[in-house]
């Protein structure tokens, strides 16, 4: 099984990415330009209502389900901390729900799984398998 990283270790390594951006010739990594990662283009985030996240390896591979357990904790722990009741630390991520290609229906609160044409395939109300 992958090793898992406490919240002190990605502190640090989120501190030490910070460090190496603020002042990139401290690091013989940030000068070799084969590593860098660029953008083609700016994106001006004033008029964006939705931000995705895409998990297609571009960049990194992830270490599945590990990344998202780790994901799914520290949102728990964040919503906890934002005053979300704390009762919530006792879910429990399962990796059998649905987790990729998902719309949040910010009105209804529902998860939407959708196709690549935009066909509905399930909706959730938190757990809740919604039918019709």
């Amino acid at each position: 099984m992958a090793e898992s990283l406490t919240d002190d270790e990605l502190v640090t390594i989120v501190d030490s990415y910070k460090r190496k951006k603020l002042n990139p010739t401290s690091s013989k990594t940030a000068d070799d330009r084969d590593l860098r990662v660029y953008v083609n283009r700016s994106v001006s985030m004033e008029r964006i209502k939705y931000i995705g996240f895409d998990m297609d390896y571009t960049l990194v591979e992830y270490k599945s389900p590990e990344y998202e357990m780790l994901c799914f904790d520290m949102v728990v722990k964040r919503l906890i901390s934002i005053g979300y009741p704390p009762e919530i630390a006792g879910l429990k991520y399962d990796p059998t729900f649905p987790l990729r290609g998902l719309f949040f229906d910010k009105q209804y609160g529902n998860l939407l799984k959708a196709d690549q044409f935009g066909n509905i395939l399930s909706c959730f109300h938190g757990f809740k398998s919604l039918t019709s």
